[in-house]
């Protein structure tokens, strides 16, 4: 079993970094940082090359990246975008939101679900801005529509909207489910550890008790 489990570690690991690879890599990762612990990365680490730009040793050997609870999210960069459109801005997702905890969405503007619990999210965002990141992640097609929903009905809201692919990697690459599911949430404790996971709409005392739990 510890033989399986490293073998799918490694595959996570390898499969988040050449996501993140694809894109503009953010200012640590090119400075050789750990993306978990943020210590600088040693030339003499006995990690592999490819997880020696991501992971120090420490982490590499005390860490189990994965998409169930009690595991660390994998991580991606995604663009960001406001109520005047795309602002270019890259946002690595976890550690972007390190040392709070985080609260990922994963919405769209042709999900009625979606539209109906993301009000929820918008309040409880307000009045959780001290220790509480908010992202609320839209699929990558008709991202124009999400675009211009999010202009007519949250301009001033405290979420962090950005958007994914255009095959929605992101997604599927944390969700762990066979087939779309929106609205899709996930809730990071301070530590990037998964305290819930969970596909359909929740509603705002759903939500709260699992921050909450995140917060410990």
């Amino acid at each position: 079993m510890k033989k399986i489990s490293l073998i799918l570690l490694v595959v996570t690991l390898l499969s988040s970094f050449t996501l993140v690879a694809c894109g503009n890599k953010n200012e640590e990762t090119e400075k050789g940082n750990c993306i978990f612990c943020g210590k600088e990365l040693s030339e003499e680490s006995n990690v592999s090359d490819v997880l020696k730009n991501s992971l120090c040793e420490e982490c590499f050997a005390n860490t189990e990246v994965g998409t169930k609870i009690g595991q660390r999210l994998p991580s991606m960069e995604l663009e960001a975008f406001d109520e005047n459109g795309l602002t270019g801005e890259k946002i690595d997702l976890v550690t972007a939101g390190q040392g709070k905890v985080v609260v990922i969405n994963f919405w769209g503007f042709y999900c009625s679900s979606c539209l109906e619990e993301l009000p929820h999210f918008n309040k409880v965002a307000s009045e959780n801005t001290d220790d509480v990141v908010f992202y609320a992640i839209h699929y990558g097609s008709s991202i124009d529509k999400g675009m211009e929903y999010v202009k007519d009905n949250y301009k001033d809201s405290d979420m962090i909207f950005a958007k994914d692919t255009e095959k929605d990697e992101y997604y599927d690459l944390v969700t762990d489910v066979p087939y779309p599911a929106y609205p899709h949430t996930i809730v990071l404790n301070k530590d990037g550890i998964i305290t819930y996971t969970g596909e359909g709409a929740i509603d705002e005392t759903t939500l709260i008790n699992e921050i909450n739990k995140a917060r410990g």
